[in-house]
C-alpha cells in the first residue's frame, strides 16, 4: 500500500458512511426475529441501542461521534423571559456512554 495516496475521510464520505449505517441498522431491527425481542416496542428499543453504540462509536469501522447543542439566536433570552432554562450552545451532551445510560433512562421514564 502507498501510503504516500492515503488522506481523510472528506465530510460528505462520512455522511454516507454515517447514514448507510443508520439505515442498515433500521432494516436490521424492521426484519426478522430477534432474541429476547419478541415485540414492536422491544425491536425499537434494540434500534435505540444500536444507535447509542454506534453514536459511542461501539460498532462497525466508524469513530463516535459528538452530538452537540445547536441553539438558535436569542434563544437563551427567550427562556429566561420565559423563566424556563435554556440549552446551552456548544453544549456536548453524549460525554458519556449512551449506550450505558440508555436503559437507566427508561427505567426513570417508566416509574
Amino acid at each position: 500500500m502507498n501510503h504516500d495516496t492515503l488522506r481523510a475521510h472528506t465530510a460528505e464520505e462520512c455522511r454516507i458512511k454515517f447514514q448507510q449505517h443508520m439505515l442498515m441498522m433500521c432494516q436490521y431491527w424492521a426484519h426478522g426475529e430477534h432474541d429476547g425481542c419478541p415485540t414492536e416496542q422491544d425491536r425499537m428499543e434494540g434500534l435505540c441501542h444500536s444507535i447509542s453504540a454506534f453514536l459511542d462509536g461501539r460498532t462497525t469501522n466508524f469513530p463516535s461521534v459528538d452530538l452537540v447543542i445547536c441553539g438558535a439566536e436569542g434563544d437563551k433570552e427567550y427562556h429566561i423571559s420565559e423563566g424556563e432554562n435554556w440549552y446551552e450552545k456548544g453544549m456536548v451532551i453524549n460525554d458519556v456512554s449512551l449506550t450505558e445510560t440508555l436503559f437507566r433512562v427508561k427505567d426513570k421514564l417508566k416509574s
